[in-house]
């Protein structure tokens, strides 16, 4: 069984076409995709499954703001800022955490912010 490397560039032309290598290996590093949440609902299904982390910085979120796991369960975002922040329930600096997304959901006014990482299967 052969093993193929990329050996190409966008102005050269090699076995593959450039970003064909990820077809052939898995994406370096742990995360390899991101999206941001700026309020709504965002479903974690279908093109959108795979996001297994998130990073919050900034203050406080609406009351009515949360994110629903994949096993089951909700946690309400301003109870996450309010248990891990510092000062007056402000998280300073962003911080990862590892859950299994389904859903979130809110109106995101006044609040921090959110990114979502694709991570490796």
């Amino acid at each position: 069984m052969s093993q193929y490397y990329w050996t190409g560039n966008n102005t050269t032309s090699s076995k593959y076409a450039a970003g064909a290598e990820l077809s052939v290996q898995k994406h370096p590093g742990k995360y390899y995709g991101v999206t941001k949440w700026d309020g709504g609902q965002i479903d974690f299904t279908g093109s959108n499954f795979g996001y297994g982390a998130m990073m919050i910085s900034g203050s406080t979120f609406p009351a009515d703001d949360y994110i629903t796991l994949t096993g089951g369960g909700s946690i309400i975002l301003n109870d996450m800022v309010s248990a891990f922040g510092s000062g007056s329930n402000h998280i300073m600096t962003p911080k990862m955490y590892d859950f299994s997304v389904k859903q979130i959901s809110g109106s995101a006014k006044e609040a921090g912010v959110i990114y979502f990482f694709k991570t490796q299967v």
